[in-house]
């Protein structure tokens, strides 16, 4: 015979188990951010972040088209 735990013990041995679970995890799935430290030191030293603007010419009508969007004009997309 099969003696089934009450819904409540069931759901209170579940939320143990979870919590032993994340506890046993910890160690290894640990989440870590650009600014995690470790003995003050970051874990992570990037290189600073830079980046290139390159602007080209337009053709008119992409002028065109970018202006009106820009401005909400109702129907520019019926010709795309």
């Amino acid at each position: 015979m099969l003696v089934k735990a009450p819904d409540i013990e069931r759901q209170s041995l579940q939320a143990a188990g979870v919590e032993l679970l994340r506890a046993i995890l910890a160690p290894i799935l640990l989440r870590r951010t650009k600014r995690s430290l470790i003995d003050g030191r970051p874990i992570v030293a990037l290189p600073p972040r830079w980046g290139t603007v390159a602007r080209d010419a337009l053709f008119m009508a992409h002028a065109l088209w970018l202006c009106r969007m820009r401005l909400g004009v109702p129907g520019m997309y019926t010709r795309l």
